[in-house]
């Protein structure tokens, strides 16, 4: 049985369909590069909480 799974980013932005269209809208991968790793640093910070469910039910009594 073969699984399905996420083309990498690398993988992505080798496919020459991809380049042609990055190409065509004047996108270079070096930007998109950096966008995925400005949301990846902006998602790590969202996911940590400041607060855990025990902190607040120590707060709550």
């Amino acid at each position: 049985m073969v699984e399905y799974r996420e083309p990498t980013l690398d993988e992505l932005l080798t496919e020459p369909m991809i380049r042609q269209v990055m190409a065509s809208d004047g996108v270079d991968s070096a930007e998109i590069r950096a966008l995925m790793s400005g949301m990846r640093s902006r998602q790590s910070w969202i996911k940590q909480p400041r607060l855990s469910l025990g902190d607040l039910m120590v707060a709550k009594h």
